[in-house]
């Protein structure tokens, strides 16, 4: 069953909110399903005894044991399709003498998210899952990034065709269909669902998946958005009282799995010693901290 966003803005969930829950949004091929995998082996095997710890599974855990053996292979995880979702359902002990704690983290495809921003529809459960969350995780991949042409771009591509640029629909034709988003548009536009959705303000974390392929020495996460999306930048300033971002470079595989020399290197050492999580700043956190965030216990 699907609702229309129109619809549901201002409506209110039926249910009690779930303890500490958070989602897991983005388009397809964003990295949600490696994360997931990655955060389930953290949990189960802490490598630095600083994060969370697993203390029940309420599941069986075939699901994310496959996608973790496919990435310790060095072999990328499968895509999530739509009415396969599966997540985390678990028991954690929290860091630092904290209480233990429920957490449910439904690994949705990113096809759903798809259809929230070109369709407008989001499927009911997932309304109500996004209503009671304590915060969100937003992915998006630094490999698969469509920007957004600039004005003085478009001035010089007019220039280069002998035009000016208000002379571009003279005696053209209209092309139907929707053009593709930028994708700092698309996320913006994820940001505003989940506001519509969740009473009140929320944590969210800002995951950039495929951060090996960036020269992170250099480039912090926050750095890259402020350099590829300024409009998500922006947007998240403007908001920052509704919206408590953090910005997070994030390697699930640890490195290239198309590249047979990088495999030979990376097969060398196990999946947490090669994956990588950083913060805003560019320093090395651990995986457990952008889910931490989302909860509003980092």
């Amino acid at each position: 069953m699907t609702t229309s966003l129109s619809e549901q803005e201002g409506a209110q969930a039926a249910e009690e909110p779930l303890p500490a829950k958070t989602l897991m949004v983005g388009l397809p091929g964003t990295g949600k399903t490696s994360f997931l995998a990655l955060l389930f082996l953290a949990l189960v095997h802490d490598p630095d005894g600083n994060g969370p710890t697993l203390t029940a599974f309420e599941q069986d855990r075939a699901y994310l044991n496959r996608i973790a053996q496919k990435l310790q292979r060095c072999e990328a995880a499968d895509r999530t399709q739509v009415g396969d979702e599966q997540g985390l359902s678990l028991i954690i002990s929290m860091p630092e003498g904290k209480r233990s704690m429920g957490l449910a983290v439904p690994d949705l495809s990113g096809e759903t998210w798809e259809v929230a921003h070109v369709e407008r529809v989001l499927d009911e459960s997932i309304w109500k899952d996004a209503a009671t969350a304590a915060g969100f995780m937003l992915f998006a991949s630094v490999t698969d990034f469509e920007g957004s042409p600039t004005i003085e771009e478009g001035r010089q591509a007019a220039a280069l065709l002998g035009q000016e640029s208000q002379d571009w629909k003279e005696g053209s034709h209209v092309v139907h269909g929707e053009a593709p988003s930028a994708t700092q548009v698309v996320l913006v536009d994820l940001i505003q669902i989940l506001s519509k959705l969740h009473d009140g303000p929320f944590n969210l974390s800002i995951v950039l998946s495929a951060y090996d392929t960036v020269d992170h020495a250099s480039t912090s996460p926050s750095a890259w958005v402020e350099e590829n999306a300024p409009l998500l930048a922006q947007f998240l300033q403007g908001n920052e009282s509704q919206v408590r971002t953090r910005i997070y470079g994030v390697s699930a595989q640890g490195g290239d799995y198309d590249d047979d020399a990088a495999i030979e290197e990376l097969a060398e050492r196990t999946l947490l010693e090669r994956a990588f999580v950083l913060d805003a700043s560019g320093q090395s956190v651990g995986v457990h901290i952008p889910l931490l965030w989302a909860l509003g216990d980092a």
